[in-house]
């Protein structure tokens, strides 16, 4: 079963050029942190809201470039789509599947912002480099699917 990652314009204010997954910020309309996560993955690479069943969601965490707090959704998708990415706000979309995550190497750097010293997760797969907010939310989901480091 694959995740579905995005790398993210170099157009963006924030985060720009890095990995991540669908989401962003809450609108007025929004009933909550699972119809943010459905409205942006709807607005971000296509996905229908019905084709989802939210399982949960996991640790609220906050961006140490932009100080957002974000609320990782965690779907499965009910049916195959054609990923539409917008293009803006999305350069490139890929999957990674479970198996290569849950086997790929970890590591946890210290990183300096600000003045600020942080411990940073970064997994590496397929010719690719996830760190930081994204690679905290991998890190909580491959520990929920029985990783151990």
């Amino acid at each position: 079963m694959p995740l579905l990652f995005m790398l993210r314009s170099q157009e963006l204010r924030f985060h720009a050029g890095q990995i991540g997954f669908p989401g962003g910020s809450a609108e007025a309309e929004d009933a909550g942190v699972v119809a943010t996560a459905l409205r942006e993955a709807r607005e971000e690479v296509g996905l229908d809201s019905a084709n989802v069943e939210v399982i949960g969601v996991l640790s609220p965490l906050v961006t140490a470039t932009s100080e957002r707090w974000l609320t990782p959704v965690v779907g499965l998708q009910r049916a195959p789509w054609t990923v539409r990415s917008d293009e803006h706000e999305v350069a490139e979309w890929f999957r990674i599947d479970l198996e290569t995550l849950l086997r790929a190497p970890h590591t946890i750097r210290e990183l300096e912002r600000n003045g600020i010293r942080r411990a940073v997760h970064f997994y590496e797969a397929e010719g690719r480099v996830i760190w930081g907010v994204s690679a905290a939310i991998l890190h909580e989901l491959m520990r929920e699917l029985g990783r151990t480091d």
